[in-house]
């Protein structure tokens, strides 16, 4: 997960200015997949696709324990957290497995890319 380093307004300015840059936090809607259940679990992150799923494989999600071990399988970062849970919310309230793999095998997924 990368984040920004806040700065005062002038800090900013200077730091810009000696050549610095800064890269926003982002926020991620993920899919993991469990083959010993045949699932899919949708979610969303500010720490980062792949540390999440390593969070659900040590067990931290009582509702993905049993499905131990899990596969990512699609990302899709966002700027604002509310909209990476809108996404969320719309990928769940598809109640579509269908649906799911095709945002899979989608172009948008960042883990084709």
């Amino acid at each position: 997960m990368v984040r920004e380093i806040s700065f005062p307004a002038q800090g900013k300015a200077l730091a810009e200015s000696a050549g610095a840059f800064f890269i926003l936090d982002m926020f991620q809607t993920y899919i993991i997949y469990s083959e010993s259940k045949d699932q899919y679990y949708t979610g969303h992150t500010s720490v980062g696709a792949e540390k999440r799923l390593a969070r659900h494989n040590d067990g931290w999600t009582q509702s993905t324990k049993s499905g131990i071990p899990w596969t990512l399988k699609y990302v899709k970062s966002f700027r604002d957290k509310s909209e990476a849970i809108k996404w969320e919310n719309f990928i769940k309230a598809q109640k579509s497995r269908s649906f799911i793999e095709r945002q899979i095998a989608s172009e948008e997924n960042e883990l084709k890319n």
